[in-house]
């Protein structure tokens, strides 16, 4: 398995992204019939994907805190903000959000493709340790 030394460029991205959903987390979760009827968007995907994001949350502040951390975990961030931004962008025609709805499902996909090349960045640019396991005899 391939860990990574997490450059302060790729940690400071993580965070950027923690504490942007955090702010989702906490709009979809304390306001999810008021947005839902602004947006025009179901409350029950408001408030599951804001239940995810929160996980999703403490999930990043510990690859940012960590001192090493597995490089294929980093790669699925960087791939699940590049599906988040296409479920966004889909979901603009699935659901028929109104213009406010639009706008912040637009805003979402702008905002992690932009950290998910932060991420990519910080990726390889971080050192690469090789970490063997021994085999349990």
């Amino acid at each position: 398995m391939t860990s990574i030394h997490p450059t302060r460029f790729l940690r400071y991205a993580l965070i950027a992204d923690a504490l942007a959903c955090t702010a989702l987390v906490v709009l979809q979760l304390s306001l999810p019939d008021l947005l839902a009827r602004q947006l025009q968007l179901p409350s029950v995907l408001l408030t599951g994907s804001g239940v995810f994001l929160a996980l999703y949350v403490c999930m990043l502040i510990v690859l940012a805190s960590s001192k090493s951390v597995w490089k294929a975990m980093v790669g699925l961030v960087v791939a699940g903000n590049v599906g988040w931004a296409a479920g966004c962008i889909a979901l603009i025609g699935l659901a028929a959000p109104s213009g406010l709805g639009t706008a912040y499902l637009m805003a979402q996909a702008l905002f992690v493709l932009v950290i998910a090349r932060f991420e990519w960045i910080g990726l390889k640019g971080s050192a690469a340790t090789v970490t063997r396991h021994r085999a349990m005899a």
